[in-house]
């Protein structure tokens, strides 16, 4: 691709993915900042989460302890006797 196209032309492509970036990041920053809205919306909540809180990590992985812990939360009714 970069055979193809000129140095202006990669420089307005560069402009233009600092203004509205996309891929994979800046498709999970999406459904994030989507998902805590969701989320926030119910105000029995005590606790209310932001977007990061919902961004996968991008180094390491996650242990099976991390993922029990992020699915009780997400999924604990705030009504409900523990």
């Amino acid at each position: 691709m970069l055979r193809d196209i000129g140095w202006r032309q990669l420089e307005r492509w560069m402009a233009f993915y600092a203004l509205e970036p996309w891929g994979a990041e800046a498709d999970d920053g999406r459904a994030a900042m989507l998902t805590a809205a969701v989320y926030n919306t119910d105000p029995r909540r005590r606790r209310q989460l932001r977007p990061r809180d919902f961004m996968p990590r991008r180094a390491g992985r996650q242990t099976v302890a991390e993922q029990q812990a992020i699915l009780r939360a997400v999924t604990r009714s705030p009504t409900a006797q523990t």
